[in-house]
């Protein structure tokens, strides 16, 4: 607060009162009741002001003291009278030049403490004192007395002796330790009493943060000096130091002298060993800590570690030591073949996440590809491999899965687990007795896709039901499924005419099959209703390769119209239509 070093001429005759006050002005008292001003720097009394002129008692001054804060009457400047033991209340006011004059003296106030030469006032929460104090040094032979204060600083009722002991000339404090100094003018020593509350040095920034590994922290290491009373100190120097080993940091300085806030701070980089530690500042008796942590990049897992080219990844993952800083911790990523696997060019892990998922792209192959992931934190580089896998069949679907034979079916199509690689994946077929049922040489799945284009399967006709094995097969793999080739069955019956005069035959009746008859051509079953009346032919064979044949129907004479059912049976399926016989 710029304490000036000397003080020009003796006629000033300064007494025992001396206190720092508002803007860093010193006050003192002298016992012609002057109150003498200094502004910081200066050598001799910027201002006088004599105090008898506002009332205050002639040739009384002995002492001085501002009421620090946290205590009632807090500001205010106490100046007791020494002849009478009266307290009066000094009223300063800014005069525009940096000095404070007097508006006014009140008093006496409080309670009458004779021939005091120093005022002390008890820092709060000090040992053994409860409620706001004061001590008092009285200069003749009463020692120094302990006082309760009232509502406005002033001492209450009759004090408990603290000190014994006179000729007791002036007090003063550590502002750092919080002891007490008193003088004793006839053994003419320096005493001190400790035990009060000290003063305090606290982190008021930087603490708990974390910071990448070779990267600054965020917010500055501060901390604030205060002394026992809470007023911030400035011009002392406070030490910072971080561990010598292991997890640490690079501060900006070691030392750091208090600012006129009463503040001193070092900025902090994180070295290259990941971890927690803490940072100390430290003043005499006095410390302060910062818990920091530096972050690096732990791990890379890729999920899963294989894949079908052409699919991503997406439940990839770093993993940090511990969790990233407020502002995230980015982890730059490559691939040995990114035209194979690719990755992004980072990934984010967000502010008090330690894990961060992200997608890797890969592209089809026709052989099998390993490709590096890797990931950097700009000093520790993990790496993992992940195997890229050609696609692979998967299956052979016919549609549909049975068909008469003779006729061709043509939605069939082969389907890969992945997109097809770059010209395509030319998929082998094959069938169980290519007689039966034939399919082409192979099918082609188009670069990028995974099913094929439909496929024909041609089929001869059978005389009975067979199950034939289609086959498919792509680098190694084979997928099969089953096309049950028909026998044909009787599709329809048609008598034309319909109705005949009996003793006449109808030769156009056609048996019409659902598909062609094999060789040796197929065997229709006929039967009537009335074969008295309507006789067909036992059976009418359909020509191998034919589909349909015609009969002959032989009637008889009736005297009344009478219905014959006339029946065609093939493959366990049989056709009715009605012939009416007239007379």
């Amino acid at each position: 607060m710029g304490t000036p070093a000397s003080y020009a001429g003796t006629s000033i005759s300064v007494d025992a009162g001396l206190a720092f006050g508002p803007g860093g002005v010193l006050f003192a008292g002298n016992y012609d009741d002057m109150l003498l001003e200094f502004k910081p720097g200066s050598t001799s009394p910027d201002l006088i002001v004599n105090l008898s002129d506002y009332g205050y008692p002639s040739n009384c001054c002995g002492t001085l003291q501002f009421v620090p804060p946290g205590l009632p009457g807090a500001g205010d400047l106490k100046v007791p009278s020494f002849s009478d033991g009266g307290w009066y209340d000094v009223t300063l006011s800014p005069d525009g030049s940096g000095t404070y004059s007097v508006t006014g003296v009140t008093g006496p106030v409080g309670t009458s403490t004779p021939y005091l030469m120093g005022v002390f006032y008890v820092p709060p929460g000090s040992p053994q004192f409860s409620s706001p104090s004061m001590l008092a040094e009285e200069y003749y032979g009463g020692g120094t007395s302990a006082y309760t204060v009232d509502s406005d600083g002033n001492p209450n009722s009759s004090g408990a002796l603290f000190i014994s002991g006179g000729d007791l000339y002036g007090a003063a404090f550590d502002p750092l330790t919080g002891d007490m100094f008193f003088t004793n003018i006839g053994l003419e020593g320096v005493y001190e009493v400790q035990g009060f509350s000290s003063g305090t040095l606290t982190a008021t920034g930087g603490n708990l943060q974390t910071a990448m590994i070779k990267t600054a922290f965020a917010s500055p290491l501060t901390v604030l000096l205060s002394d026992p009373y809470g007023t911030p100190i400035s011009g002392v120097t406070v030490t910072f130091a971080a561990p010598a080993s292991g997890a640490s940091a690079t501060l900006s300085s070691t030392s750091v002298v208090t600012g006129a806030d009463g503040t001193a701070s070092v900025t902090a980089k994180a070295k290259a060993t990941a971890g927690s530690y803490t940072v100390t500042a430290t003043l005499y008796g006095l410390s302060a800590s910062f818990s920091l942590s530096n972050v690096a990049l732990a791990s890379l897992t890729l999920s899963p570690a294989s894949v079908v080219g052409g699919k991503p990844t997406t439940a990839n993952t770093v993993t940090l030591t511990s969790a990233a800083p407020a502002s995230g911790a980015t982890i730059t990523l490559t691939s040995t073949d990114p035209a194979v696997a690719a990755v992004p060019a980072s990934v984010t892990v967000g502010g008090g996440s330690t894990v961060s998922p992200f997608t890797i792209t890969t592209t089809a192959v026709a052989t099998e590809a390993r490709v590096t992931i890797k990931a950097s934190d700009g000093t520790n580089t993990k790496s993992e491999a992940l195997t890229v896998k050609p696609a692979a069949l998967t299956s052979v679907k016919l549609s549909p899965g049975s068909v008469v034979g003779g006729k061709s079916t043509t939605n069939n199509s082969v389907t890969l687990n992945g997109p097809a690689p770059t010209g395509g994946a030319v998929v082998d077929l094959s069938s169980s007795d290519p007689t039966v049922a034939s399919v082409p040489v192979s099918v082609t799945v188009a670069a990028g896709a995974t099913t094929s284009p439909v496929f024909t399967i041609a089929t001869a006709a059978v005389a009975t039901d067979t199950s034939e094995t289609i086959s498919a097969t792509y680098n190694g793999v084979m997928k099969t499924a089953n096309l049950t080739v028909n026998a044909p069955a009787v599709a329809s019956l048609r008598l034309s005419p319909a109705t005949v005069v009996g003793g006449r035959s109808t030769t156009r009746n056609t048996v019409t099959l659902n598909g062609p008859a094999p060789t040796g051509g197929a065997a229709v079953t006929l039967t009537s209703g009335d074969s008295a009346v309507a006789d067909p032919p036992p059976t009418v064979t359909v020509p191998a390769g034919a589909t349909s044949a015609t009969f002959t129907i032989t009637t008889t004479a009736v005297t009344s119209s009478t219905v014959v059912p006339i029946t065609a049976t093939l493959g366990g399926v049989s056709k009715m239509a009605n012939l009416t016989v007239n007379p």
